[in-house]
């Protein structure tokens, strides 16, 4: 199927291109770009693996050189009756992984020493398994077809929107922009908020920095207790009061799980300037949770560069945790320090006349 797939691509890829000869020059421009598509096909199938590991100066390893990765691929690859593909290492920091290929038997494994660094054995068990799937399923040849093919389509629409085509704004109308989901309960807000002795330094707190956005005394602000007393709530209506105010701030709110499941996936996909863009430009960062990246190394590398980014930008953080940070396990000592050079406060279960 998918072999079919490729072919029909490469098809529809020397059709358009002939198309645009054929406007261009006639044809002969037909001919030219005939030409030109077969030699890109050609080229798309037999030298895009070589091409892509050659830009990223990428090592072949052999089992002695890398024995641990190797037999992890060596493993993913039995398990899914695929014939062992080259293994490649690439000197970079940035975490990255990646597979390339004609077809399975020609198909090349890629990994960055930022990505061994960064993840353990499970983790980046995952993020390989997922490259073979590609793999098995050829979908790089594919994937390399298609991105030629849009590369090839954006520029004819440039052609003709430069030879007479005309932008939205000759309707004299503009694209409506769409209503941002904040993840927030709309519920939680400091006019829903119980007050009490328990929480009242916690809350003064929250209200000092929605009020003015940022406050470099309270950043971080980490706030802790057990669960149901509150914590999250407050986070919520700082970040709400502050949308409603302050519409230009640009603020994020992410639980550490989903923080964890978005770097994953970015570094499976190839989007980790996109994920650090996402939480490194923003103008209040609030982290539910943080006691559940525990262990969990990729994620802390990446949280340890995010808060160094906006804490030196003066940009507001939020933390919430089930414990202090000096006594949470599983977190390196750079990054619970981080968290307690702001305001540390514990809000306590409530009093009877509270409840």
């Amino acid at each position: 199927m998918n072999n079919l797939k490729t072919l029909m691509l490469m098809v529809l890829l020397a059709a358009i291109m002939i198309f645009i000869g054929g406007l261009v020059g006639g044809k002969g421009g037909m001919m030219i770009m005939l030409m030109i598509s077969l030699g890109m096909n050609f080229f798309s199938y037999w030298f895009s693996d070589s091409v892509v590991l050659k830009m990223y100066n990428a090592r072949e390893v052999s089992r002695e050189e890398a024995p641990q990765l190797y037999g992890l691929v060596e493993n993913l690859a039995a398990n899914a009756e695929l014939p062992m593909p080259r293994v490649y290492i690439i000197n970079e920091d940035t975490p990255n992984a990646f597979a390339t290929g004609r077809n399975p038997s020609h198909a090349a494994v890629a990994v960055t020493t930022g990505i061994m660094r960064a993840l353990d054995y499970n983790e980046l068990s995952g993020v390989l398994g997922h490259e073979l799937a590609h793999v098995k399923n050829r979908d790089i040849l594919t994937g390399t077809i298609a991105a030629m093919m849009a590369t090839v389509i954006t520029y004819t629409a440039q052609f003709f929107a430069f030879f007479g085509g005309r932008s939205d704004d000759d309707e004299g109308g503009s694209p409506i922009p769409e209503e941002k989901d904040y993840g927030f309960n709309p519920r939680y807000t400091f006019e829903s908020f119980v007050q009490g002795p328990n929480n009242q330094l916690a809350l003064a707190a929250c209200l000092a920095i929605a009020d003015k956005g940022y406050v470099k005394e309270y950043n971080p602000l980490f706030l802790y207790s057990g669960p149901g007393l509150g914590k999250t709530h407050l986070m919520h209506a700082v970040g709400q009061y502050i949308i409603k105010h302050f519409p230009k701030k640009r603020v994020m709110y992410v639980s550490s799980e989903a923080f964890t499941n978005e770097l994953v996936t970015s570094i499976q996909e190839k989007g980790t300037d996109k994920f650090r863009n996402k939480y490194r430009k923003v103008d209040v960062l609030l982290f539910d949770d943080v006691q559940f990246i525990s262990g969990k190394a990729a994620t802390q590398e990446e949280l340890f560069h995010t808060f160094n980014d906006l804490y030196n930008a003066r940009k507001q953080i939020i933390f919430t945790s089930d414990k202090p940070p000096q006594e949470l396990v599983g977190i390196p000592d750079r990054l619970t320090s981080r968290f307690g050079q702001g305001l540390s406060v514990d809000i306590n279960p409530p009093e009877y006349e509270t409840r």
